[in-house]
């Protein structure tokens, strides 16, 4: 049997959706670190995908991306960024909006904890 044939099964992971200013956002856990869907947060605070730098300023073990299925059932690849890389994400956004999408996601942390 060639190595090609072999095909790892990814983990089963939770999935779950938090809302954020009544958008849906999703949530997944990873490693025991809980990750956000970044499109589902942009689309939520109104801001565009227009963060390529900031992306890319983002630390490495802080951003990644996951696949996802679509309502067509095909998988869809989607960048994810840990509650720990928010801040980076953000750092250009006016203070306010950033601050209450961090501490939205301290206190959804919390609450799922719970």
């Amino acid at each position: 049997m060639s190595n090609s044939s072999i095909q790892q099964t990814p983990p089963a992971r939770q999935l779950s959706t938090l809302m954020l200013l009544r958008s849906p956002v999703r949530m997944l856990e990873r490693h025991g670190d809980t990750w956000l869907v970044v499109p589902d947060l942009c689309a939520a605070v109104g801001i565009e995908s227009k963060l390529k730098r900031e992306w890319n300023e983002v630390p490495e073990m802080e951003r990644d991306v996951d696949f996802f299925k679509t309502d067509s059932g095909k998988d869809e690849m989607l960048k994810i960024i840990s509650v720990t890389g928010l801040p980076y994400l953000l750092r250009n956004e006016p203070i306010l909006l950033a601050s209450k999408v961090l501490q939205w996601a301290q206190l959804s942390l919390c609450t799922e904890a719970a």
